[in-house]
């Protein structure tokens, strides 16, 4: 889900600026997605809890909680080394990641 109020609750009804946000949120996001699917195809938990971790705060904070449900349990499972676990959620996490840029383009 995502939740448009988000921004506003957090630097209040500018559109002008949630626009610049969200442009931005959607380059870094980018570059993180990369990361934490590089990362998991290398089983390298360390990084994959960091990425997720990062990407867990700016989802959440720009409305996404979708994404950033899905990169807390990510943190979770690849804190606790569980790599067939976390492999599961990557799937949905790469099914999950497109949704949030679409909604977002429509601001």
């Amino acid at each position: 889900a995502w939740s448009p109020n988000t921004l506003i609750d957090l630097v209040g009804n500018n559109p002008a600026l949630h626009q610049r946000l969200l442009e931005k949120f959607l380059v870094n996001a980018t570059g993180q997605a990369a990361k934490i699917t590089a990362a998991a195809a290398a089983s390298d938990t360390t990084t994959l809890t960091g990425i997720a971790h990062t990407l867990k705060s700016a989802a959440r904070s720009v409305g996404a909680l979708a994404l950033g449900e899905l990169c807390q349990n990510l943190e979770l499972l690849a804190t606790l080394h569980m790599r067939q676990s976390a492999a599961h959620w990557l799937q949905g996490w790469m099914q999950s990641w497109k949704p949030p840029a679409s909604q977002f383009e429509a601001i």
